[in-house]
C-alpha cells in the first residue's frame, strides 16, 4: 500500500532547521495553499496550512534557499496523529479547535527565486541526496502531447 500527497504553496514563515541528537538535519516548513471560487454567497476563499518536515541534505538546502513567501512544490506523505488517525488537533489561546496537516517531504522543488534575490531557473528541485536539479518550463520536443 502507498499514499502520496502533493502540495504547491507559499511558505508562511521562515524555515526552522535543527539537528537531531544523531546529527541529522530536519527543517520545518509552514506551507499555505489556497483556492477561490464564486457561488451564490459571492467570492469565497479557502486556505489550508501544512506543517512539512524535510530531512537530511534536503533540509539543509531548504534552510539555505527558502524564505517566508517562497513558492514550493512538496511531494511526500501525510503523517496522521497517533491518537486520532487524522490531522493534529489542538485548542488555541482563542479557545477554538484548530487542526494541522503534517507532511513528511520526500522531494522539494523550489518554484521561486533564491534568498539573495538573484534569478533562479524555472524550477530548482532538491532530491533526497540534497543535490539540486533544474527543470525547464518547456517540454522536450520529442515528447508526445497528451490527447485530452
Amino acid at each position: 500500500m502507498h499514499q502520496r500527497v502533493e502540495i504547491i504553496g507559499y511558505l508562511g514563515k521562515e524555515p526552522e532547521m535543527r539537528y537531531t541528537t544523531t546529527g541529522q538535519a530536519v527543517t520545518k516548513l509552514s506551507v499555505a495553499t489556497s483556492r477561490s471560487w464564486k457561488d451564490a454567497e459571492g467570492d469565497q476563499k479557502e486556505t489550508c496550512w501544512f506543517r512539512v518536515s524535510v530531512w537530511g541534505r534536503q533540509a539543509e538546502a531548504c534552510n539555505n534557499y527558502l524564505q517566508k513567501g517562497s513558492l514550493v512544490f512538496i511531494e511526500g506523505r501525510l503523517v496522521p496523529d497517533r491518537n486520532t488517525g487524522g490531522p493534529k488537533m489542538w485548542k488555541g489561546n482563542d479557545d477554538m479547535l484548530h487542526t494541522t496537516f503534517e507532511v513528511t517531504a520526500s522531494h522539494v522543488t523550489f518554484l521561486s527565486s533564491s534568498k539573495g534575490g538573484s534569478s533562479a531557473p524555472a524550477a530548482a528541485a532538491v532530491g533526497a541526496d540534497g543535490e539540486p536539479t533544474y527543470e525547464g518550463v518547456e517540454q522536450d520536443a520529442g515528447q508526445e502531447e497528451i490527447p485530452f
